[in-house]
């Protein structure tokens, strides 16, 4: 089985254009992952009100909060295709940087402290993603 995971699209690319030193800074990486799953900036899920700004830097860090209009409690990962994800998001940024570079599968499973099927199950979602959008 071939563990070249040569794979193009927005979430990944879109990583490898942002990775920098400062993304090895925790709230760098969570504010672009936030940004990637929320383009328009954060939003309850139930309702749509909008995070307040006083409560926009817990919603980054994907950190729970109560919306203000219907009482729903939230994260930036709910509703999104990071909602229930087993990985942490530094670990999504990581993988998402060697998946755009083409690094070796059993590479980034070491990486990210993961299993080489998890790299896959992750992988598939991205190419997923880019063919819904």
């Amino acid at each position: 089985m071939n563990n070249q995971v040569a794979v193009g699209n927005t979430i990944t690319d879109s990583a490898r254009a942002a990775f920098a030193a400062d993304c090895l800074r925790r709230d760098v990486c969570l504010a672009w992952l936030a940004g990637q799953l929320h383009p328009a900036g954060g939003r309850c899920p139930e309702c749509g009100a909008a995070v307040p700004d006083r409560q926009i830097n817990r919603w980054r860090s994907f950190g729970r909060l109560e919306c203000c209009e219907c009482g729903r409690w939230f994260s930036a990962a709910s509703g999104t295709w990071m909602a229930g994800a087993k990985l942490a998001p530094n670990q999504v940024f990581v993988l998402a940087v060697l998946l755009s570079m083409d690094v070796d599968v059993a590479l980034i499973a070491s990486a990210i402290g993961a299993s080489e099927v998890t790299v896959r199950f992750w992988r598939d979602k991205f190419m997923t993603l880019q063919e819904v959008s």
